[in-house]
């Protein structure tokens, strides 16, 4: 078991300990964060770059707004406590100062120039030491505290996505580890270090040390910022491994071979490897050392159990000063003697933990926690140390009180025998033998449970000869729940865990089925406790007696044998429901009702600010009385918002009880409720319900890459003739082209749309309106629905690489960012015509004034001070300013070269600014000036659905009747449209407009 010994926050540690022998959490695991993980997959492959052999990356960033707040003065504390343990310890501070100066060297580090621009994110990080004192190169890490914030603030950490888990599962690479005749390791030499950082993400890794021209006696603080990806940000694994991946794809046809080994075999910076003989071996040595060269990641450290191995790394030790690693050394963390080929124990630096400290349950957890086993070899002997501490939690006593004396004893007793620890050592290879004679392999589960304990041990059985053998793979032990169960019922879970081994609420039934899954009944049968080695889980054993125990390291006597007499079958058919034992017990039920009694009598303040400075006081004087940590002094900005929002919460609650009551059990609100038509919600996190931005109406783009395109008229000129306008919007800036075209033909079309991307540029994608609503258009409109058809316009289009979207038929609101400017046009042209009749060139003009004036509207927020820029409008993207301000008279522009390269670069300056003003205001007005009903929940359609299909200008009773055939999901996972199977056909339809026959659950 791996159990977490952080013991800072002990309301966090009880509740996370409580697992530790929680039945529920056996082989239950998190979701995983799909669209996030996808997320920093994608931002990572458009940022990844390699210069000089080095690759470069950019941080993970929650999103491109993420704004990091100031943490200087948190940062400056933390120093200020690490110069005061460098004044009590000279020799640390002259390795750490050696660490720092190495890195400054290696352009690890450098220091911020304090003239030079700043980053738009910076952030200070608080940084320690880490003494590794078994280390055999580094015995001092700096790490990075990139978690440090101050209340209510975010810290880097979560400001980062933390990207999906590319390494493979430890107990894979151990197992695989032990399959292989030759095994060689090596580990990437200061692996994250190897990574460089873009410089924009740079000023969100800075970190305070000494100044040069400054000593420890009298420091000056210097601001430093990492350059490279840092030890103690989230990210940091993701990165590292998805570099090496993405580094491997590129040998892929060249070293075949060794590029499969090193992606299979690399666990986060060390390579854990096997091959058949000593010629693969020496060849994937030489080609991993070639691959991650050209990385500027240098495999380090080799070790093998073959001396023919070990003598070509000696070889090349000379030749390049590669460091290797003695004979006894660590892999993933175990004990390896490369010499022997055996796994063993050294538990001596817990013998020293024990012995510093005092014997409490902080004591105990700390010291069974630094066993690491997690192949299961000692579970007999750790399985003691895990009942006793279940037998301390019991008890209740608190983390720094010495342990019970009744429990005291058995305490002493077990961890006396870690110093015989050492006398176990177990082959690291499962064989022993020539593998490629062996006829039969099988995999051999034992299970056992006690009332104390519960667990599972597998063994490799195979032949070579005439002679069969087997060998200790894996095991697994659990303490039984505190919620006792019968022991029956702890068999059952240590089948189940049996069956999760070997295979890779109703109690019962759920466990029978799950057990059935994985394995089938005929394998099951029953071995005597005596024969049985799972027996030995759930009993315990000391260590003297695991050292020689040869049933718990090689199985009963009978699996060598192949003497089964003393293994029975048993009937595997469904045991009758009568015959399961029944449990009656006696369960009270307690109800609680939400208080809404107010803290303060509000009707004796008559000033808000007095009631809110009361309150606050009083949540700090409930705090205070809870917590170790006293808050002091004048009342935080902090305190102050959550008194308002209590307040606010409580009048919400007095007022709106039953309204609040009904949104929690997802019931209809009142229609005689003021808040009917409001669309009220719950949302303790304050986030409005919304999908994600699309890309395409986001990201920096040229103007008119991704472009809207819909027709208005017709419009009579003066002699009588028809005419059309065809109006392009882009996307993302808003702008707009107009055209204006003789008729809706094919060539008219074309010949509009290619005077469209000659001047705008060509378009990568297009949207408009979906076909089918053009047939029942209006007589004109008609013809739009043959323009989209027609195949000289699908050549034209295809020809240039454009893509023509349709949005959902009777979803007009899906093209409101080209409807809405529509209406902006044709206002501006009732205004300017009347009732008056123009000439084509009259008209002409008149659109290319309109389209200047519409592309001059502000996006952005206009300020009343003249010292405040101007807005941001369309044209600022399209000509760099205004189109509707009128040159100045005494300007000439000069027209030299340098000149016109100055002024070139200028723009190219101007127009990104542009872009960051339209990210950090336009995007961000957005949010504040959308108010749109919740979206309705998709998840209430499902496939073969039975809905009624709005339609507009139709009574309810004459409403479509359908059946969902499809579901249409949007970016962000929800059901945006559907297909339905209507009498006459298919239609697909936005959910706005389904409406079910029949509510469910």
């Amino acid at each position: 078991e791996s159990i977490c010994s952080n013991l800072l926050v002990e309301e966090n540690l009880s509740r996370t300990l409580e697992s530790f022998w929680n039945i529920e959490s056996l082989g239950v695991n998190s979701p995983d964060e799909r669209l996030e993980n996808e997320e920093a997959l994608r931002l990572f492959e458009n940022s990844i770059q390699q210069n000089n052999d080095r690759y470069e990356v950019r941080l993970p960033w929650i999103n491109e707004n993420v704004i990091l707040h100031d943490n200087y003065a948190n940062a400056e504390r933390r120093f200020f406590n690490l110069l005061q343990q460098f004044h009590s310890n000279l020799n640390f501070y002259k390795e750490y100062k050696q660490v720092i100066n190495d890195q400054i060297k290696d352009g690890i580090i450098e220091k911020v120039d304090p003239n030079a621009t700043r980053g738009e994110r910076i952030y200070y990080i608080p940084h320690r030491a880490v003494l590794r004192k078994n280390h055999s190169s580094t015995k001092l890490r700096v790490v990075y505290d990139a978690s440090s914030k101050d209340k209510n603030q975010k810290s880097l950490n979560d400001s980062l996505l933390q990207g999906p888990n590319l390494v493979p599962e430890l107990l894979k690479v151990l197992l695989k580890f032990r399959l292989h005749r030759i095994v060689f390791t090596a580990d990437i030499q200061k692996a994250f270090l190897q990574i460089s950082v873009s410089c924009g993400d740079r000023d969100a890794m800075r970190f305070l040390w000494i100044h040069d021209d400054s000593n420890l006696s009298n420091p000056k603080v210097q601001i430093y910022r990492m350059c490279r990806v840092m030890f103690g940000a989230k990210s940091s694994p993701f990165l590292l491994s998805a570099c090496i991946k993405h580094h491997l794809r590129k040998f892929e046809s060249e070293y075949p071979k060794t590029v499969e080994l090193l992606n299979n075999y690399m666990y986060v910076d060390d390579f854990i490897c096997g091959t058949n003989t000593e010629m693969e071996a020496i060849e994937v040595y030489h080609n991993a050392n070639t691959i991650m060269k050209k990385a500027s990641m240098t495999l380090m450290k080799w070790n093998s159990n073959s001396p023919v191995l070990r003598k070509e790394y000696e070889t090349d030790k000379h030749k390049d000063s590669t460091p290797l690693c003695d004979s006894s050394s660590k892999v993933l963390g175990l004990e390896w003697d490369t010499r022997k080929d055996v796994f063993s124990f050294n538990a001596q630096d817990i013998i020293d933990f024990i012995q510093e400290n005092e014997q409490t349950k902080r004591c105990v957890l700390k010291a069974v926690s630094r066993i690491f086993d997690p192949l299961g070899f000692l579970a007999p002997y750790v399985i003691q140390a895990k009942v006793l501490f279940q037998d301390l939690w019991l008890t209740g006593i608190d983390w720094d009180k010495p342990i019970p004396l009744e429990l005291q004893s058995k305490w002493i007793k077990w961890h006396e025998q870690l110093k015989e620890l050492p006398k176990i050592q177990i082959p690291r290879w499962y064989f022993c033998t020539d593998v490629e004679t062996s006829h039969e392999w099988e995999l051999h589960c034992f299970n056992d449970s006690s009332q104390s304990a519960y667990g599972s041990v597998v063994y490799l059985k195979f032949s070579h000869l005439d002679e069969t053998k087997t060998a200790f793979v894996i095991s697994k032990s659990r303490v039984a729940p505190l919620k006792k169960l019968s022991l029956p019922r702890l068999e059952l879970m240590a089948a189940l865990l049996g069956a999760r081994l070997i295979a890779w609420k109703t109690f019962v039934q759920n466990r029978v089925a799950e057990i059935q899954e994985k394995t089938p009944p005929e394998v099951w049968n029953h071995c005597p406790g005596c024969e049985n080695p799972s027996d030995k889980i759930t009993r315990g054993l000391s260590v003297k007696n695991l050292v020689n125990d040869q049933v718990w390291w090689h199985g009963p006597p009978w699996l060598i044998q192949q003497d089964t007499s003393c293994v029975s079958s048993y009937d595997h058919s469904d045991p009758d429901p009568l015959s399961i034992a029944s449990e009656e017990r006696i369960i009270t039920l307690a109800t609680s009702a939400e208080s809404v009694e107010p803290v303060l009598d509000i009707q004796k303040f008559s000033n808000l600010h007095k009631l809110l400075r009361v309150t606050a006081y009083v949540f700090r004087f409930v705090k205070n009385s809870r917590s170790e940590e006293k808050t002091v002094g004048h009342l935080s900005t902090q305190e102050l918002s959550s008194a308002m929002d209590y307040w606010i919460k409580l009048s919400q609650f007095q007022c709106f009880s039953n309204e609040i009551n009904c949104i929690k059990c997802n019931k209809c609100i009142d229609k005689s409720s003021k808040l009917y038509g409001l669309n009220p919600k719950i949302d303790e996190k304050g986030k409005e319900i919304s999908a994600p931005l699309p890309p395409d109406r986001v990201e920096k783009s040229q103007p008119f890459e991704v472009s809207g395109i819909d027709f208005a008229g017709p419009l009579i000129l003066r002699d009588g003739s028809k005419v059309y306008i065809a109006l392009f919007t882009c996307t993302v800036t808003r702008g707009i082209h107009l055209e204006l075209i003789t008729s809706l033909s094919a060539e008219c079309f074309i010949q509009a749309f290619r005077r469209f991307i000659s001047r705008r540029g060509v378009c990568k994608i297009i949207y408009s309106d979906n076909a089918k609503t053009f047939k029942r258009a209006d007589k004109e409109l008609k013809y739009l629905y043959k323009l989209c058809k027609d195949e000289n316009v699908s050549r034209f289009i295809v020809n240039n690489g454009i893509t023509w979207k349709f949005i959902v038929e009777g979803a007009p609101w899906w093209g409101g960012f080209w409807e809405r400017l529509v209406r902006s046009v044709k206002t501006c042209l009732k205004r300017i015509l009347g009732k008056s009749s123009l000439t084509y060139e009259e008209l002409y003009t008149v659109l290319v004034e309109i389209e200047a004036v519409i592309n001059s509207r502000p996006i952005t927020y206009l300020y009343s001070n003249v010292n405040e820029p101007d807005p941001l409008s369309p044209s600022h993207f399209l000509t760099g300013s205004k189109l509707t301000v009128l040159p100045s008279p005494n300007t000439v522009p000069k027209s030299s070269k340098c000149d016109l390269i100055k002024r070139w670069k200028h723009r190219l300056i101007l127009l990104d600014h542009f872009w960051k003003r339209f990210y950090k205001e336009y995007l961000l007005e957005l949010r504040s000036a959308m108010f749109s009903k919740i979206p309705k929940n998709s998840g209430q359609f499902k496939i073969n659905d039975v809905v009624l299909i709005k339609e507009d200008n139709v009574k309810r009773c004459n409403w479509k009747l359908g059946r969902i055939k499809t579901l249409f999901p949007g970016r962000d996972g929800k059901i945006r449209s559907c297909e339905i199977q209507v009498a006459n056909g298919t239609l697909r339809r936005p959910i706005e407009r389904l409406y079910n026959l029949e509510v469910q659950d």
